[in-house]
């Protein structure tokens, strides 16, 4: 599984085990990588959070407390717990589905959110601040495929947006004629009026 992992996505894994450790934890929990994951600013896991105006400090500082919390001194050494591990999974799952071959931190952020929606606990933090696993799926689905358009697709995607605008400049003018022409009919048909009005009936008198 690890193989496929990347650099960010090591150093995270690498800095939650730290973590859990200096800790005296018996497990290295979803709690513990979140905080390393939001600790690394230049990471596409922060930059993911910030894209949806979640600022990385928070999240870190909401977790914080739970990897401060109860220490539970490992015997045999610190592993990684069955949560941990199902996030693992997740992030494999979701860079296979997003054709991704290389795992990276962003595919942390899919994994937590599912681990949020399933269990709670330290995930949980991600869905309170507002993320939403199928909004952030969605994001990073358009990205990818934004970025992997031919060259004949962006030219073309191009031209119907310069066309757009045409037709909306056009639009733009008929209304500003019509308007016009608006105005002249009113001050004709108040001229007519006038006419006659001022010619008025047959004397009577």
């Amino acid at each position: 599984m690890f193989q496929r992992f990347g650099v960010g996505a090591r150093s995270a894994i690498e800095r939650a085990w730290a973590l859990a450790t200096r800790a005296g934890a018996a497990y290295v929990e979803p709690a513990h990588l979140l905080e390393a994951l939001s600790a690394a600013a230049d990471s596409s896991f922060c930059g993911l959070l910030e894209r949806f105006a979640v600022p990385p400090a928070e999240i870190r500082q909401a977790v914080s407390a739970n990897t401060r919390g109860e220490v539970r001194t490992a015997a045999g050494g610190t592993i990684f717990s069955r949560a941990t591990r199902r996030v693992f999974e997740y992030a494999v799952e979701e860079a296979d589905r997003l054709g991704d071959r290389e795992i990276g931190t962003r595919h942390f952020l899919l994994a937590l959110l599912r681990e949020g929606e399933r269990a709670g606990g330290a995930p949980g933090v991600l869905l309170r601040e507002g993320l939403d696993f199928e909004r952030v799926r969605r994001g990073l689905t358009h990205e990818r495929e934004g970025a992997g358009e031919p060259a004949v697709d962006r030219a073309f995607a191009a031209y119907l947006e310069a066309l757009e605008r045409r037709v909306q400049r056009i639009e733009a003018e008929g209304q500003q004629r019509l308007e016009r022409l608006e105005r002249r009919c009113e001050r004709l048909e108040a001229l007519l009026r006038a006419v006659l009005d001022g010619r008025g009936g047959p004397d009577e008198s």
